[in-house]
């Protein structure tokens, strides 16, 4: 897992083929700053994988790829000038603002249904 997470985060720009720059940059990321990361720390600190952890990690998650969605929209022509083949630039300018408004409203649907599946008022209320 660790060096899954390794990978990952070394060849998001790094590497003879550079996640970001394949489209995958998206998927990287939601991996290493969300459920990869927790699946890791939850099995090395409590010993096994807690599916709660997960759970309330995803909406989080999806707000960090917004905000990554939110930047490479906004350098979709520097991008394409380098050959970078970011998410925002394989589905164009329109398709990537849908892509954003779903990131946005993945994250706030998956919050309430792990609130409601784990009883959290939190996450309910959020």
């Amino acid at each position: 897992m660790a060096a899954l997470g390794t990978f990952l985060a070394i060849g998001y720009t790094a590497g003879p083929a550079p996640l970001k720059y394949l489209g995958l940059g998206d998927l990287a990321v939601f991996i290493c700053f969300g459920p990869g990361v927790i699946a890791y720390e939850s099995i090395v600190l409590v010993g096994s994988l807690h599916w709660e952890a997960i759970a309330f990690t995803v909406p989080v998650t999806l707000y960090v790829v917004a905000t990554l969605q939110a930047n490479n929209y906004r350098d979709i022509e520097a991008d394409s000038r380098t050959g970078a083949r970011t998410v925002a630039i394989l589905l164009g300018p329109r398709a990537s603002l849908v892509y954003y408004d779903l990131l946005l409203l993945g994250a706030h649907v998956t919050a309430l249904a792990a609130g409601w599946r784990y009883s959290c008022a939190g996450a309910l209320a959020s």
